[in-house]
């Protein structure tokens, strides 16, 4: 199997090279995510309710 791109021929080896590279960075870019989200509670989290919406969620309980 062979791929042109910019005019250059890229091999089945070439290719399993980069996809290799960009799961890797997928994979690093996840963990990152998930160390700092759970540190901080920020990086990509979902919006949290405001502070009184908790306060009366807590309540009810």
């Amino acid at each position: 199997m062979q791929m042109d791109a910019f005019g250059k021929t890229i091999y089945e080896k070439e290719m399993w090279i980069i996809f290799a590279c960009t799961l890797v960075v997928f994979v690093a870019a996840y963990i990152v995510n998930q160390v700092v989200r759970t540190k901080t509670h920020t990086l990509f989290a979902a919006p949290s309710l405001h502070k009184s919406a908790k306060k009366g969620k807590k309540s009810e309980k």
